[in-house]
């Protein structure tokens, strides 16, 4: 198998460089499958629990056919989970993203139960350190759990429509849209505001919450299609109530 870590690398590069559009794009869909494949590559590189660590050159040379890189070594070791962090590195990183969560935006006040977070996963050898930490709500820390990359939890295929929208496919719209509203020439972003994920097209309009018709939106927008939403089931109400009275007082 010919895989390196930069081959993950720059896959991930690559598609964080293509735009997030609304539902699909075939640049977009190409760049994710790049990330995809690596991703496949990159977990079968990572042996079970019975494997010690002096075993896993052999177990890495079996997979990938060739001596591993030692990139690749580190990407299967088990780093080792640090303990709490110090209240002034704490303070940092809630300086660094505005005191807001670095995926939906929300304010990280005692209801949003925020999380310190390792962005390169412990489990896939993540060191415990401040430029490998980041701060989560709650909800979005549950959502990202363990994953490399967005693309590795995104639930593509699910025919099961996403009700109140999943914390996983919440997650991964979030960092699809790399925490920015995806309203044409607005630059609210999560380190600015509260971001929501909403449907591309509606329920209301013939559309399912299913991961590729799931969007991103600023407060503003969100809004603003709530509105747009409620205007046109008022004006449909009105409608169907005139309807009937005509109809009532027809000869």
């Amino acid at each position: 198998m010919n895989f390196d870590w930069s081959d993950l690398i720059s896959a991930i590069n690559a598609l964080q460089d293509t735009p997030p559009t609304p539902g699909i794009d075939d640049a977009e869909l190409q760049a994710q499958f790049r990330v995809q494949s690596a991703l496949r590559k990159a977990l079968l590189c990572v042996p079970n629990d019975r494997l010690k660590a002096d075993q896993y050159p052999q177990y890495l040379r079996r997979v990938l056919g060739k001596p591993p890189s030692p990139d690749i070594i580190r990407l299967v070791e088990k780093a080792q989970r640090g303990g709490k962090v110090s209240d002034d590195l704490y303070r940092e990183l809630e300086i660094r993203q505005n005191c807001r969560c670095a995926c939906c935006g929300i304010v990280l006040s005692k209801n949003a139960r925020p999380q310190v977070d390792h962005i390169h996963p412990v489990a896939f050898g993540g060191e415990s350190a401040p430029g490998n930490y980041q701060l989560l709500c709650s909800k979005c820390n549950l959502g990202k759990k363990a994953s490399l990359h967005w693309v590795m939890a995104a639930p593509f295929f699910s025919t099961r429509e996403i009700k109140s929208t999943s914390v996983s496919a919440r997650y991964c719209i979030l960092a699809k849209y790399q925490g920015k509203c995806a309203a044409d020439g607005c630059t609210s972003t999560a380190r600015d505001e509260e971001l929501f994920v909403d449907q591309i097209i509606p329920s209301q309009e013939g559309g399912r919450p299913i991961f590729d018709n799931l969007q991103v939106l600023c407060r503003h927008h969100h809004d603003q299609e709530i509105n747009r939403l409620q205007i046109k089931a008022s004006r449909a109400v009105s409608a169907a109530t005139k309807y009937r009275g005509a109809k009532k007082f027809s000869f």
